[in-house]
């Protein structure tokens, strides 16, 4: 008759294994969830300024408030620092978004989000005469 090994306490060291990665893995499932609502977030925030940038009365001034606007709407909760810039030219205009995310576990993925978006300058051009 064969003797049976004692297999007391492998389910412990098992659990002692297992645990760590899942939990790991947990935060960074949430972490990288954080990073693409920081992503959209800054996105539609430059999308919004641009817009207001772009308008036939608009300036790149109001259009860099409206992008830090919708970013302080945010929170503080999502990113630690954000930086907004407008440019408007005659014919086009553009706001770029920089922001810091908050990291739960630093290192695991990027913490800095860019978004950027431009478009052409609403002009009124008269209709010519007949």
């Amino acid at each position: 008759m064969a003797k049976r090994r004692d297999e007391r306490g492998v389910t412990a060291m098992e659990m002692i294994i297992v645990t760590p990665v899942l939990l790991i893995a947990f935060v960074y499932i949430v972490q990288w969830g954080l990073l693409m609502h920081a992503q959209n977030g800054a996105k539609a925030a430059a999308e919004e300024g641009a817009a207001v940038a772009r308008s036939l009365e608009g300036t790149a001034g109001q259009g860099q408030a409206t992008a830090q606007r919708y970013m302080n709407e945010l929170g503080s909760s999502l990113f630690t620092s954000t930086s907004v810039t407008a440019d408007r030219s005659g014919t086009t205009a553009s706001v770029n978004v920089d922001a810091e995310v908050v990291q739960i576990f630093p290192g695991l993925v990027p913490s800095t989000v860019r978004a950027s978006s431009s478009g052409p300058v609403e002009r009124f051009v008269e209709e010519e005469a007949p």
